[in-house]
Formats: C-alpha cells, sequence, structure tokens
C-alpha cells in the first residue's frame, strides 16, 4: 500500500471483492496517500491533484468513505453537487415505479428505543460516530 506497491488491496475480503467484481472493475494498483480531506485546507484541491492528476488518475476509488462520515456541518452545502448519472435515476425511478406503484412515499431510517441509546452511549467521547448525528454537539 505505497506508491512503489504493484499489489492492489481494493478486492480483499467481503464485501469488497464480490463488490467489484460485479461489476467488472479491475485495478491497476493500489496508493496509500496521506492527502488531507478537509476542505478547510486552502491547498487541499491542488494537493491531490498534484497527487493524482486527472490526466493520468480520471478514476480514483476508496476502500472506506473518502471524508468523515457524518459530514461535517460546513461541508454540507457541497452535497448539491452530487449529481446521480441518468442511468441511475432512470433505474431508481424504475425500481420505485414498479415496487411502489406510483404511491408516494417518504423514506427514513429510525434508531428507536434501546438501538437509539445504544448508538448514543458508543458515541460518547467521539467527533463522530455512524449515522448518529443526533448524539453529537457540532451538528
Amino acid at each position: 500500500r505505497n506508491d512503489n506497491s504493484s499489489d492492489c488491496f481494493m478486492k480483499e475480503g467481503n464485501p469488497f471483492g464480490p463488490f467489484w467484481d460485479r461489476l467488472g472493475v479491475s485495478f491497476d494498483k493500489s496508493i496509500f496517500t496521506y492527502i488531507s480531506y478537509n476542505t478547510n485546507h486552502k491547498t487541499i484541491r491542488q494537493d491531490w491533484e498534484n497527487k493524482f492528476p486527472p490526466h493520468s488518475h480520471p478514476i480514483l476509488a476508496f476502500k472506506g468513505a473518502p471524508a468523515s462520515f457524518p459530514v461535517k456541518k460546513y461541508n454540507r452545502h457541497l452535497q448539491r453537487y452530487l449529481k446521480w448519472s441518468d442511468v441511475l435515476m432512470n433505474e431508481a425511478n424504475e425500481y420505485l415505479m414498479n415496487t411502489m406503484n406510483g404511491q408516494k412515499f417518504i423514506a427514513i431510517h429510525l434508531r428507536i428505543g434501546s438501538d437509539w441509546k445504544i448508538a448514543c452511549d458508543h458515541a460518547v467521547g467521539k467527533r463522530s460516530y455512524m449515522e448518529s448525528l443526533q448524539c453529537l454537539e457540532d451538528l
């Protein structure tokens, strides 16, 4: 996992191997880097472009989340730039139409009862913890 390695660890283990295999994706190599994802860092974009120039690295795949999770409050505005491809949108809309028969619905992920309590117990002293934004102070 360094710049000199020709080994690629992106497909090691489950669910990683089956996930990428199902998509027909192979990797040339793995590169481990310490470049920050902190968008408050003034030169972060240039650091990434210097390390991974778009002409030679048109696609980057990350083994985990490329930034903190849950997303920090000061970065939430960036989510408006996330655009799903037409192919994915068409597939999702077709699934919803076939599954929901055109009925309106609301999708929510609830943490209720003991699950809520347990999630917050595990979040004590941490700056972030899974989807449990309700447990954190810096919302």
